[in-house]
């Protein structure tokens, strides 16, 4: 981005967020944190290429990657204000349309992850197939770590899923977690309370 993009077409900012608390779709947790390595990860770019020159400065983009979370939304709409008001000239009103806008957006992404997933569990089930649940976190996106270990399993015919692609319809999931519901281990598929405790982490849980 800096050396590439920002030489054809000037970038004024680079906005990479520190996530300190994210949306959990599972029940009784003790808190919903990021992952350290996930919201410190802006910080420890913003060192890397700052430490012995400032390749920002040097470029003429402002780094930007003040904190947020986004369990409260309207902690996060002041702090998207406070961050941006000012840098892109807009009004207070127009911030909070802009991140409830982005929050629906945000839900009706997650809809349709889900909707799609649903599909293709279905179609698993009604052909007796198996299909791959890939459980990691944020960076494991990155192929130069996970080995593209997602198109290999693709390649030979098992449909990769996410587990935000995963119903969270505690009545759909009801028929997997049926022994423990029936002998009141946990009172919802949405819990994992019984198994660990201390569930802090988001991207853990």
């Amino acid at each position: 981005m800096i050396f590439k993009k920002s030489a054809a077409n000037q970038l004024d900012y680079i906005f990479f967020p520190c996530l300190t608390h994210m949306p959990t779709f599972v029940n009784g947790v003790e808190d919903s944190t990021s992952c350290p390595i996930v919201s410190g990860a802006p910080k420890v770019i913003r060192a890397t290429f700052t430490k012995e020159t400032d390749f920002f400065a040097k470029n003429n983009i402002e780094y930007v990657d003040a904190a947020f979370t986004l369990t409260e939304r309207n902690y996060f709409a002041k702090t998207m204000f406070e961050t941006w008001g000012e840098r892109l000239g807009i009004t207070e009103d127009e911030n909070d349309h802009a991140c409830r806008q982005g929050f629906d957006a945000l839900r009706a992404f997650d809809a349709e992850m889900e909707r799609r997933g649903m599909e293709i569990l279905e179609q698993l089930e009604w052909e007796n197939k198996v299909g791959v649940l890939l459980l990691g976190r944020l960076y494991h996106l990155d192929p130069g770590l996970n080995h593209s270990v997602l198109d290999e399993y693709q390649a030979l015919g098992y449909p990769v899923l996410s587990i935000r692609s995963i119903p969270k319809d505690p009545r759909w999931l009801a028929r997997f977690f049926k022994d423990d519901l029936d002998r009141g281990f946990v009172d919802t598929p949405l819990t994992v309370s019984d198994v660990w405790p201390e569930n802090y982490s988001t991207n853990s849980v």
